[in-house]
């Protein structure tokens, strides 16, 4: 009985979360309603002239290079040491029973 209850509490709490977002859409601000679009013409001089951006560095920062080779090292070694340490410890303390 306690479980069922646990279970349910949380499934309310679960869709209680889900369902915010939607209730706070819903209900929305009325501050854009209020908005007023105003024409602006290029010839009143309202329009201001964007230089264009400067030139991006493309070059990736030394921790983007250097990550995946040392997490793919890592995990090269992690699952190496594994296999030693089943191959040492598990394989070589239990030995079949001879039939």
């Amino acid at each position: 009985m306690h479980r069922r209850l646990q279970s349910l509490i949380a499934t309310a709490l679960v869709v209680l979360i889900l369902a915010i977002p939607g209730v706070a859409a819903a209900s929305g601000s009325d501050a854009s309603d209020d908005a007023e679009a105003v024409l602006i013409l290029a010839q009143s001089g309202a329009a201001v002239e964007v230089q264009p951006p400067d030139a991006i560095d493309d070059s990736q920062p030394w921790t983007v290079r250097y990550v995946f080779p040392l997490l793919v090292t890592l995990t090269v070694v992690v699952i190496g040491g594994i296999g030693v340490l089943y191959l040492v410890r598990v394989k070589g303390r239990y030995r079949p029973a001879p039939e």
